[in-house]
């Protein structure tokens, strides 16, 4: 993919979106965004990956469903 940083170390697939979980804990996400799937307070599909996804945080595991992706952060918090 264009714009597709190294270092992704595991990735997750909801309905139209993807987050993939870098080495260093942060996220990168692409794909669809009508209803906001990646985060980044918009509904405007990016035409390459966005870093963050919205979060400000490290993380440590990431998991997504249909139309959602939560994320475990390293101070055992959980965000949707």
């Amino acid at each position: 993919m264009s714009g597709l940083t190294s270092g992704i170390r595991s990735v997750v697939a909801g309905e139209q979106h993807i987050y993939g979980l870098t080495a260093d804990g942060g996220v990168t996400c692409w794909g669809g965004n009508q209803d906001g799937h990646l985060g980044d307070g918009t509904t405007i599909d990016p035409n390459t990956p966005i870093e963050g996804g919205g979060l400000n945080t490290v993380v440590r595991a990431i998991a997504a469903g249909a139309r959602h992706t939560c994320v475990l952060t390293m101070a055992g918090g959980v965000k949707c």
